[in-house]
């Protein structure tokens, strides 16, 4: 049964960026509004501050590692994360919308047979489905849409969402080296 959210955390030279304790806490809203379970995934070789996240109402964090991974690449990373994805059977992706995101998001989608929404500057709970609104023509309207795949993935507007602390929680934190990255 599909019933994860995955929060993917970004990290640069070892450390996770801002984004990804705003994905973490977006993830975690999400899943409490819509009882599900939540993860965040970190790919990468080194990363010195991973357990900040379990602040943010994680409670299990996922560490796909290979030294090859120190520096982002499209067909390692999408590869180790549609594939652990699918392991759990998630229901739903949260992805920074940053030069990462925004060519990672659509690779998954691809993999994972998803809609995906970029850009969000607002992701809501209605009716029991996610509802992301994100500006069109040039930020002066803005759009709500609703995707219909099993899967969803979303990239959120980074210093939109705030990372808000729910607890000082400290999470499970699961390495999983991964071998032969593309």
């Amino acid at each position: 049964m599909a019933n994860k959210i995955l929060a993917i955390l970004e990290q640069r030279e070892g450390a996770l960026k801002k984004v990804s304790f705003e994905a973490a806490s977006v993830a975690a809203k999400l899943a409490k509004e819509l009882n599900l379970e939540v993860e965040a995934i970190a790919v990468g070789s080194d990363i010195n501050n991973l357990n900040d996240v379990s602040k943010y109402g994680i409670s299990k964090i996922v560490h796909l590692k290979n030294p090859d991974f120190a520096n982002y690449t499209s067909s390692g990373y999408t590869e180790a994360v549609s594939n652990y994805a699918k392991e759990v059977n998630a229901v739903c992706l949260i992805v920074g919308n940053t030069s990462l995101g925004n060519d990672l998001a659509p690779r998954l989608a691809v993999k994972l047979n998803s809609g995906c929404v970029m850009d969000c500057v607002s992701l809501n709970v209605e009716s029991g489905e996610i509802i992301a609104t994100r500006p069109i023509y040039a930020g002066k309207a803005f759009s709500k849409v609703k995707l219909s795949s099993d899967v969803k993935v979303f990239t959120i507007r980074p210093n939109v969402f705030k990372a808000e602390v729910t607890e000082n929680g400290n999470a499970a934190i699961e390495t999983k080296e991964i071998s032969n990255p593309n």
